[in-house]
């Protein structure tokens, strides 16, 4: 394709305006202000298709811009170049030493950027509707998770102020249908003595905890512990607040069953979920997350590099005379790098191997996330490998290669005991 059969259109998005740039070898810059609305954008595309009728447009913005990826990616003759907001700030700033800025000429380095290195820039290519899919509703569920976290922990904090003998009686998980039943019913110490033994040991059964244990447990926490204020102004509005907060709780918890049910029809449906399932540590959760970040255009990851990079998994080297800096790598989609992290410390309870490595960087005085974050970057290649070859994870197999690529490591791998082996013995 000729370079004048190519348009550069520069799209700078604040929440009311769009300030387009478009440059092209066949034209002069034109700039112009749009409303932030789809009927607006699809005229002004409808206009240039129809001067330009054989032309592509490659349209460049900064990210985050999820509206403006539907909006775009509905004509065929847009090419979209979502890039980085620092990558637009450097390259600006290597022509206005100034740092002068306005929305017009951000409009203006997002054309010419695109213009003048297209070649270097990834192009956005859409994922399979099932990928985007997964990838919503795994983003989706990790939302009102965190929302059901910080809840939980207003809840926590707002009990150890008039009620702490409570976060012993709702177990440990302070959102559990356990938990909010329990205060409903009981959401002082007062009340909960006052109902009698019995009738909690009844709701106890009922919400099928009744292992004898913890029932005495329990027992003896009502009947030692002593209210710790007896002062209606404090108990009025904490009972007050403690019905907001389970207000909340309640219908989060419900929201996140709903999404898990979702999320694991569409897992199952996809043709590389036993690829994902048969790594040591992928559960419901996790595996869809990991699928999502994969997707399914193994051209996207040519190799275990790429996604170690794309992930921000690999580390950053800083090299300038003989100094050398290893950083962590920022710049990349933080849910996705989440996911990939926290496989590798969920392996850790599963597999042998990777128990062991983890004790011997522990050992040598490594960090966790450090050695958590370099497992990572060790189940990415062996991922990556299976994905790309159609194959499951084969533990048998990795510890025969183990063995003549990392003798230590196979020997301790032998010897090490998962925490389900510990407990049996």
């Amino acid at each position: 394709m000729t370079a004048c059969q190519l348009h550069y259109l520069g799209c700078d998005r604040s929440d009311a305006h769009l300030d387009f740039t478009l440059l092209g070898t066949d034209i002069a810059p034109e700039s112009v202000r749009l409303l932030a609305r789809a009927a607006d954008v699809e005229a002004w595309l409808g206009r240039w298709r129809r001067r330009f009728p054989k032309h592509q447009l490659c349209v460049c913005f900064e990210q985050p811009a999820a509206n403006l990826i539907v909006l775009f990616s509905r004509f065929e003759f847009v090419r979209l170049y979502p890039i980085n907001p620092a990558t637009l700030k450097s390259y600006r700033e290597t022509f206005v030493v100034s740092r002068a800025k306005d929305d017009k000429t951000d409009g203006y380095w997002l054309a010419d950027l695109v213009r003048t290195h297209s070649d270097q820039l990834p192009s956005w290519a859409p994922l399979s509707p099932e990928v985007r899919k997964l990838t919503a509703l795994v983003e989706g569920r990790r939302d009102l998770v965190d929302q059901n976290t910080a809840w939980s922990n207003k809840l926590i904090s707002l009990l150890k102020d008039y009620f702490p003998e409570a976060l012993d009686l709702i177990g440990e998980h302070a959102s559990s249908p356990l938990a909010v039943a329990f205060l409903r019913r009981w959401p002082t110490l007062q009340q909960a003595q006052s109902a009698g033994w019995p009738a909690v040991e009844r709701f106890y059964r009922e919400q099928h905890c009744g292992r004898a244990t913890a029932l005495a447990r329990r027992r003896e926490v009502i009947k030692q512990a002593r209210p710790l204020t007896d002062d209606p102004a404090i108990l009025e509005p904490a009972t007050l607040r403690l019905e907001a907060i389970l207000g909340q709780l309640e219908p989060l918890t419900a929201a996140i069953g709903r999404y898990d049910q979702q999320i694991a029809a569409v897992f199952a449906a996809h043709p590389d979920h036993l690829i994902i399932a048969s790594l040591p540590g992928v559960g419901p959760v996790l595996g869809p997350r990991l699928l999502a970040a994969l997707g399914d255009d193994r051209s996207r990851l040519p190799d275990a590099r790429a996604l170690q990079c794309f992930s921000g998994i690999a580390p950053v080297l800083i090299r300038s005379g003989l100094s050398t800096i290893v950083s962590r790598r920022h710049a990349c989609p933080r849910f996705i790098r989440q996911s990939f992290h926290e496989h590798a410390s969920e392996s850790i309870r599963h597999c042998h191997w990777a128990r062991a490595y983890y004790q011997q960087q522990k050992d040598r005085g490594k960090k966790h996330h450090t050695i958590t974050r370099s497992l990572a970057f060790k189940w990415q290649r062996i991922l990556l490998r299976c994905w790309q070859d159609h194959t499951p994870y084969d533990d048998a197999l990795y510890m025969r290669s183990l063995k003549d690529r990392n003798p230590t490591l196979y020997q301790l791998a032998l010897t090490t005991k998962l925490p389900r082996e510990e407990k049996a013995a």
